[in-house]
């Protein structure tokens, strides 16, 4: 039976219920670590539970090699991290930004592109990762932010947890442990990917991280024929976007990849 480390502080909030799920999310590679291949049954408490970093670094050491990273999640943990999107997406819609503390924040802005019909605007969703995560783990965007300067209202605990029919100490403690344990895992210098539902995803790569929207979420911000229009003139746009198809595994260039929140 494999074993599994625990967050720091987060995981001894007393606030946090536990456990008995045995289902995992495994990343498939031409690798597999031992751990990974045999995960068993283990309780767990309410935050993910990671093989050791000092398991994995054979993984880490093999020049070219992908490996599998089987980790666990109650349901609550995805429950309240589904509710955010949703509430963020909600606010998005109606061009109101939202800040998630510790984590990051989301903005909408307007955007020109120039046609031969003329400009289209565009409604485009804008990221901004948590200071404290970028000073303390050296981070930086793979491409600049692009501004959003008005001041934003943080997300409101207690309708999240409504949605996610669960308490709002339980809904804080979800998100700030899942922020503790992501950064836990930027610093063993692991790969991170972070999943809003129907919005998109942010990938965190070495130094570097990227938020990329699903196609129809750019969709539904802008207009479908208004954005398509920009599209066509404007391909490098897609940079920005992410499929739903795609595994979340092929954003990493390398290695492990650690998926938040399930």
């Amino acid at each position: 039976m494999p074993a599994f480390c625990e967050d720091g502080p987060a995981a001894r909030r007393a606030s946090i219920p536990t456990c008995t799920d045995t289902e995992g999310t495994r990343l498939h590679s031409h690798h597999r670590s031992a751990a990974a291949a045999n995960p068993g049954t283990q309780t767990t408490l309410s935050i993910c539970h990671l093989t050791p970093a000092w398991q994995r670094e054979g993984c880490r050491e093999a020049a070219g090699a992908e490996c599998d990273l089987l980790f666990l999640c109650p349901p609550e943990r995805v429950a309240v991290w589904d509710a955010v999107a949703a509430y963020v997406q909600e606010h998005l819609l109606v061009q109101k930004g939202v800040w998630i503390p510790t984590f990051g924040s989301f903005d909408t802005i307007s955007r020109d592109i120039r046609t031969e019909d003329g400009t289209v605007t565009l409604r485009w969703p804008v990221f901004h990762l948590s200071g404290n995560l970028i000073a303390v783990h050296h981070l930086k965007p793979r491409r600049e932010s692009l501004p959003a300067h008005r001041k934003l209202e943080p997300l409101k605990s207690s309708e999240v947890a409504a949605a996610a029919s669960v308490t709002w100490q339980t809904a804080q403690a979800c998100i700030q442990s899942t922020v503790s344990l992501l950064s836990g895992c930027l610093k063993n210098g692991e790969n991170v990917a972070v999943v809003f539902k129907d919005i998109g995803v942010l990938h965190i790569d070495g130094l570097t991280f990227h938020m990329k929207f699903y196609y129809d979420f750019l969709e539904k911000l802008s207009g479908k024929e208004k954005f398509r229009k920009a599209l066509l003139k404007a391909p490098w746009l897609l940079d920005m976007v992410v499929s739903r198809a795609a595994p979340v595994a092929s954003l990493a260039l390398s290695g492990c990849l650690v998926v938040f929140p399930k």
